[in-house]
């Protein structure tokens, strides 16, 4: 039945716009004969997803954090859901193991395992668990390094997110990892996934990370708002060109 009805999806399908890279991979993966019904990857258009620069200035940084209590210390922040693939264990202990002074952990999000990981680590007054909030992004911004342990991901927002405020990102080696460091290299560093000592060698250099994150270099790569959203919008110009061009040749005919 599935093959069925992928048939009758890709019948009439000329291109497909992805995300990442990786999103092409899923698919051949996940929908049986895929390739079969999309010939070859050049009937694929990548179209990333964007950033949009919201970076704020130390005053205003400092001002957030009044807002939540948190004064002089090295803030990092991991926003990932407390579920088993994303591995907060891994980023907790590593951060216990980097002992680094004055810092502080703060865990956005909820989930399966969150009471369990709330019971094993709530007598550690530098972690904080933070639970579900609306205010990500203020968080965010009052970060010095946001941490992602996941072994798995779609499209990895949460670091998308980290960059577009200015905050550099350290982040294990998975696929979907690499293909944003690969487009915007200075941004973050990654870690072996599993390697809770090199993750935990890279946070206590974390002085050597926040120098990381330029937003004038973000601006120049392709996952900057303006640039992206010129593509998306040339891409669906020639879509309407070629639709018109094929009405104006039926009405002559």
């Amino acid at each position: 039945m599935n093959d069925i009805i992928n048939q009758e999806t890709f019948k009439y399908t000329k291109k497909i716009a992805i995300v990442t890279i990786n999103g092409y991979k899923y698919m051949v993966y996940t929908i049986p004969n895929f390739n079969n019904y999309i010939l070859h990857a050049s009937k694929m258009i990548k179209l990333n997803n964007i950033i949009n620069l919201v970076e704020i200035n130390n005053e205003e940084k400092n001002i957030l954090r009044e807002k939540y209590n948190i004064k002089n210390q090295v803030v990092f922040i991991s926003t990932s859901s407390f579920i088993p693939r994303k591995r907060i264990d891994e980023t907790i202990q590593a951060f216990i193991d980097a002992n680094v002074k004055d810092s502080i952990l703060l865990l956005l999000g909820t989930g399966s395992e969150y009471e369990r990981l709330y019971n094993k680590y709530k007598e550690i007054k530098n972690i904080k668990f933070i639970g579900k909030t609306n205010n990500v992004i203020e968080y965010l911004q009052l970060s010095d390094v946001f941490v992602s342990t996941s072994e798995s991901e779609g499209l990895p927002n949460g670091v998308l997110e980290a960059i577009s405020v200015g905050v550099p990102v350290l982040i294990s080696d998975i696929s979907q990892h690499k293909e944003i460091l690969e487009t915007i290299p200075k941004v973050g560093r990654m870690y072996k996934l599993g390697e809770t000592k090199e993750l935990s060698q890279y946070i206590s250099d974390y002085k050597n990370m926040i120098v990381l994150n330029d937003k004038d270099y973000i601006a120049d790569t392709e996952l900057n708002m303006i640039r992206m959203s010129e593509k998306y919008v040339n891409y669906y110009k020639k879509i309407l060109d070629r639709k018109e061009n094929a009405k104006i040749e039926n009405q002559n005919k």
